[in-house]
């Protein structure tokens, strides 16, 4: 089975030294900017990790992107907005679901807001629920 990580399932693999499960699998592309600005936030902001530390943290994720399939939304935008407003998401969310569901994938996310609306169109888990399969 195939499967769309959206960031903060990503970031939760990280966090459990679990990062296998995202060798061969799929991100969306806006995932790396949001990854990005999280790093960015606990080296600038947060102060919960020094400038080193979140470099280190980004050259992991730049080598995990070698081995997954990154997906792009272009094209897909009108699709990405027609379900953002039939769902009262966020396009930056919806844009996950049409990604699933246009790659024929699982997505999962650890956000319960976007794994209920999404079931409705897409199969959905989160990461623990993924470990246990």
């Amino acid at each position: 089975m195939n499967y769309l990580f959206e960031t903060s399932s990503i970031l939760l693999t990280l966090k459990l030294g679990k990062v296998e499960l995202l060798y061969g699998q799929y991100i969306n592309v806006l995932s790396l900017y949001e990854l990005g600005n999280i790093i960015w936030s606990e080296v600038y902001v947060d102060k919960k990790l020094g400038e080193d530390d979140g470099k280190l943290m980004l050259d992991v994720l730049r080598r995990i992107t070698n081995y997954v399939n990154v997906l792009d939304i272009r094209g897909l935008e009108s699709q990405i907005l027609d379900v953002s407003l039939r769902l009262g998401l966020t396009f930056y969310d919806a844009s996950y679901i049409v990604l699933t569901k246009n790659y024929n994938l699982t997505l999962v996310t650890e956000d319960s807001k976007l794994q209920e609306k999404a079931s409705r169109l897409v199969n959905v888990c989160n990461v623990h629920e993924l470990i246990s399969r």
